[in-house]
C-alpha cells in the first residue's frame, strides 16, 4: 500500500467515526427545509413572471422567421 492510499484510508476512517458521533439536529433539518421551500417559491415566482414575455418573444420571432422565409 502506498503512502497516499494509507493517508486516504485514515482520512476516510476519521470522517466515518466523526459522522457517527455528531448526528444532525432537527433544527438543521428544519432550516434546510425552510431554505428549500423559499428557494422553490422564488424560482416559481420569477419563472412565472418571465414566462409570458418569453412566449410573446418566441411567437414574434417565429412570425418574423416565417415572414422572412416566405
Amino acid at each position: 500500500m502506498t503512502l497516499a492510499r494509507a493517508v486516504e484510508y485514515r482520512i476516510i476512517r476519521e470522517r466515518i467515526s466523526h459522522r457517527d458521533l455528531a448526528p444532525t439536529p432537527d433544527e438543521t433539518r428544519l432550516a434546510e427545509r425552510i431554505i428549500s421551500i423559499v428557494a422553490v417559491t422564488i424560482a416559481l415566482l420569477l419563472g412565472g413572471s418571465y414566462l409570458p414575455e418569453l412566449v410573446t418573444a418566441a411567437v414574434a420571432a417565429s412570425g418574423l422567421w416565417v415572414t422572412a422565409a416566405g
